[in-house]
């Protein structure tokens, strides 16, 4: 199992507020980077396309009040994968990152590593930004 983490940030709201940003797929849409396109979202299902990488279908999988939201893929996927979003709640601020789990092959891996950590990277990014400004 592949595993692509993101970086970690900080943003200066309570875990409680970030979680609940995050726990509804409908928000997702505003942290998403430019290439992608054709959002679709419910509270817990989302779809959308990565311009020159195909079709993406998400639902939530886990919910863990102010600490988690697991996604997973709805529908046929090319590849087995899940998506975390860690929240770590301190007092007033609390920290996140991505993770995605992915059963790649060698090549697949090689190919798709870089591309799928700068894409959670602008996420978790684009989050600290959308919340803490």
């Amino acid at each position: 199992m592949t595993r692509i983490e993101s970086d970690t940030v900080q943003i200066q709201k309570p875990g409680k507020e970030v979680y609940a940003f995050l726990s509804n797929l409908n928000n997702h849409q505003m942290i998403m980077p430019e290439q992608v396109t054709d959002w679709k979202s419910e509270e817990d299902t989302c779809e959308y396309t990565i311009i020159g990488t195909g079709a993406v279908h998400l639902k939530v999988k886990v919910r863990r009040e102010n600490h988690l939201v697991s996604l997973e893929p709805n529908g046929r996927i090319p590849f087995p994968f899940e998506v975390f979003w860690h929240i770590s709640p301190h007092h007033a601020h609390c920290e996140v990152k991505v993770e995605i789990h992915a059963d790649l092959n060698p090549i697949l891996r090689m190919m798709a590593m870089n591309p799928l950590k700068s894409f959670i990277n602008q996420q978790v990014h684009n989050l600290q930004k959308r919340l803490d400004g």
